[in-house]
């Protein structure tokens, strides 16, 4: 078993950092962490300021609505892109490392492709259910419905474009223009309808969002052909089809599942309550996952650092800078828990009468961000090595257990029954994948490394 840190001093740290083998990777991370955190920080604001305006504009019932769309785009977005986004951070570090650019260019040309045709499959089959079932909804909520599941295909090609980026280390990049630079173009579009004229509604954000989306889409793609390795550019394309749908069928289930459970609650909420109630849950959910930004911030790097090291043997390595990554995740998990622990009621009535309610489930669910900062993400270890299986079995277990937790309380409790399934399918998840890695690959990534041992 590799020997952890020998505690959280700084000079335990210090004695890491200055060691030669891995000195330069967790610089990297630092920085690297530090500017995507910087970017995530600042997209997050925004898009807490767009969900804002909107749910003051629309009103909470029309924003449940609008809320319940994106939720299930979310989801869809994740099963249209086959794993194949984790694929690409699994696989192109190597690739570009190794000189590999026939490789690189084939893996482009076909991820793309497959991707944008699943997308355009699985938008066009939600439009149809929503025509078979339009009949027992509001006109609103029709339309609403029908301009996100055309939009799926936008939604899913910037992911990809996003983890292209990710992969060649350009993560802040990635992380501004799905995060920044598309939350100020929706503010920008639904404020400049408003002022137009236009009704303000739950089909017009989508309909922002969408739009918001191509423009973003666009620009993310620019930005990658820039940085794409010149050698590459002219290579002929070689496709290894079977490793990379191998892999992303590992990958697409665990991130389907991951993605699923993260969106859970809101998805059983919306099916169990009135819409105004789910607005008010969907609004402390956006304000809990500014503590999620730290642990996205730091994994943008320390993916394609994993698959690097895992790659080269060196378990060592992995667990050094996942434990470094850990304590990003838990500081800034911690700073929001206490930040709007007290400010909160005050946040969640910006969006206006009634959304007070969301002030103990977004508690909760800031606890569940704080669990997952302190265990560590052992799940993108697994992700990241050949135990994709055993990861996507432990997200499964994890969303099994919120489903069951939420079912059970949300009839007695509302939104508060919904964020203690979130709480419950984090510590499943995160708990299982900890123990797994700690034994399998002997590596610990949980900021408690000075004391976990198992056998």
């Amino acid at each position: 078993m590799t020997r952890p840190l020998a505690g959280a001093t700084q000079q335990a740290i210090a004695q890491v950092e200055n060691a030669t083998p891995h000195r330069s990777a967790l610089r990297l991370l630092r920085r690297g962490a530090s500017l995507t955190l910087t970017v995530l920080v600042a997209g997050a604001g925004i898009s807490m300021l767009a969900h804002l305006i909107i749910a003051r504009v629309i009103g909470q019932s029309e924003y449940g609505i609008y809320a319940l769309m994106l939720s299930w785009t979310s989801v869809l977005a994740v099963v249209a892109q086959m794993g194949q986004d984790a694929s690409v951070v699994r696989f192109l570090p190597t690739y570009v490392l190794r000189g590999q650019w026939r490789e690189t260019r084939g893996l482009r040309r076909a991820i793309g492709t497959w991707v944008f045709i699943a997308a355009v499959v699985i938008g066009g089959l939600g439009c149809v259910w929503v025509y078979g079932s339009g009949a027992g909804h509001s006109a609103a909520w029709n339309a609403t419905f029908y301009i996100g599941f055309a939009a799926l295909p936008l939604t899913t090609l910037l992911d990809q474009s996003s983890a292209f980026l990710r992969a060649l280390k350009h993560a802040a990049a990635s992380s501004a223009y799905s995060g920044v630079i598309r939350k100020l173009l929706l503010i920008g579009i639904f404020g400049l309808a408003v002022l137009a004229g236009v009704r303000a509604s739950a089909p017009l954000a989508a309909l922002a969002t969408a739009l918001a989306m191509l423009i973003a889409l666009v620009a993310s793609t620019w930005h990658l052909r820039r940085k794409w390795p010149i050698q590459a550019k002219s290579a002929a394309p070689k496709y290894e089809t079977r490793p990379w749908l191998l892999m992303g069928g590992k990958l697409g289930t665990m991130s389907t599942v991951i993605v699923a459970g993260r969106w859970l609650d809101v998805l059983i909420l919306g099916a169990m309550v009135q819409s105004s109630l789910l607005g008010a849950y969907y609004a402390a959910v956006q304000i809990a996952a500014l503590a999620w930004y730290g642990a996205n911030a730091a994994n943008a790097i320390l993916a394609p650092m994993l698959a690097e090291r895992y790659d080269a043997g060196d378990h060592h390595g992995m667990e050094v800078v996942a434990q470094r990554a850990a304590w990003y995740s838990f500081l800034v998990a911690f700073a929001c828990a206490v930040l709007f622990a007290l400010v909160g009621r005050w946040v969640l009535g910006l969006f206006g009468p009634g959304f007070e309610a969301g002030y103990v489930p977004m508690l909760i669910l800031l606890l569940a961000y704080c669990v997952a900062g302190i265990m560590g993400d052992a799940p993108l270890v697994l992700s990241m090595t050949r135990y994709q299986l055993a990861g996507s079995l432990f997200s499964a277990l994890g969303v099994l257990g919120n489903c069951t937790v939420a079912v059970l309380l949300i009839p007695r409790f509302g939104a508060v029954g919904a964020a203690l399934g979130a709480l419950s399918s984090q510590c499943v998840w995160r708990a299982l994948s900890l123990w797994f890695v700690v034994t399998r690959l002997h590596v610990n990534p949980s900021i408690a490394h000075w004391h976990l041992r198992f056998s």
